[in-house]
């Protein structure tokens, strides 16, 4: 039983059921902005951090330039994977994004991360590393052209004491886990008395 998919699908209908627009000026900037999500296909892609913010709390975007038809690609990350780094006396400030995880090649596991790292002149570096074995090996770094980072994260709903937001289930998981509990104990009751059978011994002939 699933009810938290359920709350979390209930509020993505109320929250992007009738679409979402953006009121902008009508400049050549705001056709570039439409043109963009007309690109990534802006529902689909909404939905997809909609699901992901709903369940963990905090929604990550990774901007790739050129990558559709030499429109940037918007590419959202499973935040399972994803750590931020902040200044230590600003939980806004973001000092790194680090997003790391394991795929299976060729029968054995290899690891990829990235780092992507604000520097001193508030440039940020990208560094991508693979784990074939058991020792990172860096394989591509580069700075990257914006002043913004090619990551972006925001907040599912608001978390005043960390750079991590709050799910739609924060408080409905320790719920979901008794119901669950519960109803494997009745299958299991189930099962085992739903058809006793009668059976006895040291009766006579």
């Amino acid at each position: 039983m699933n009810f938290s998919g359920l709350v979390i699908e209930r509020s993505l209908s109320l929250l992007l059921g009738g679409g979402v627009e953006f009121d902008l000026d009508d400049t050549p900037e705001e056709e570039y902005i439409n043109e963009v999500w007309e690109a990534n296909k802006q529902s689909i892609l909404m939905h997809k951090l909609g699901q992901f913010g709903g369940a963990s709390g905090t929604m990550y975007l990774k901007i790739m330039p050129d990558e559709i038809d030499g429109m940037p690609r918007l590419m959202p990350l499973d935040p399972i994977w994803m750590n931020i780094t902040t200044a230590p006396t600003d939980i806004d400030k973001v000092m790194k994004y680090s997003n790391i995880y394991y795929l299976t090649v060729d029968g054995d596991a290899v690891g990829y991360k990235e780092l992507v790292t604000r520097q001193e002149d508030d440039t940020w570096l990208v560094e991508q590393y693979e784990k074939p074995s058991s020792k990172w090996v860096k394989v591509a770094s580069v700075v990257w052209d914006y002043d913004f980072p090619p990551i972006i994260h925001w907040q599912n709903l608001t978390n005043a004491e960390s750079p991590y937001g709050i799910s739609d289930i924060e408080d409905v998981v320790v719920i979901q886990d008794k119901i669950n509990f519960i109803s494997s104990n009745i299958n299991k009751i189930i099962r085992y008395h739903a058809h006793p059978k009668t059976w006895g011994s040291g009766f006579g002939d």
